[in-house]
């Protein structure tokens, strides 16, 4: 049919036998071949993803991380600036947003965009009940990569 697109909807929580939500985002990673670009208020990802994010930049993959330039807590910026620490030396770029940012997608490649409730950090990706939607198809991440531009545009 004219105008559909595949999307993928699924949830996981603390009544999940599996951690769904860190599994879907290790296989969006390791599934990325040009890009990775995230959107989240909180970066404090457990140890997969990190070594996932490094294998994917170590394999020429470009990782774009939009961070809050303000952030919710003052706790929150050693912690999330020793993971970006890890990340940079393989050449990840991190963009702080002049201001509070609460988008968290994940764009994979010219075809895969993830948006949903999942942020960026253990409790997120392994505990808390949350929900994501993956949408396959040009067309929308097209449009996603337009707002994820206009946003670079307010970052420092």
């Amino acid at each position: 049919m004219r105008g559909v697109r595949p999307c993928q909807v699924f949830g996981s929580g603390v009544e999940s036998v599996r951690e769904e939500m860190k599994l879907s985002m290790l296989r969006l990673i390791s599934g990325a071949r040009e890009h990775i670009w995230i959107q989240s208020p909180y970066f404090i990802p457990s140890e997969s993803i990190i070594e996932a994010l490094q294998v994917a930049l170590a394999s020429g993959v470009e990782v774009w991380i939009m961070l809050p330039g303000r952030r919710s807590s003052f706790f929150q910026e050693p912690t999330t600036n020793y993971y970006v620490d890890r990340l940079l030396p393989y050449g990840a770029r991190v963009f702080l947003y002049d201001g509070y940012l609460h988008a968290k997608t994940i764009a994979i490649d010219e075809d895969i965009t993830a948006i949903g409730s999942v942020n960026m950090d253990i409790r997120s990706l392994e505990v808390d009940d949350e929900v994501q939607a993956v949408f396959y198809g040009e067309n929308f991440s097209e449009r996603h990569k337009e707002v994820f531009r206009a946003d670079l545009e307010h970052c420092t």
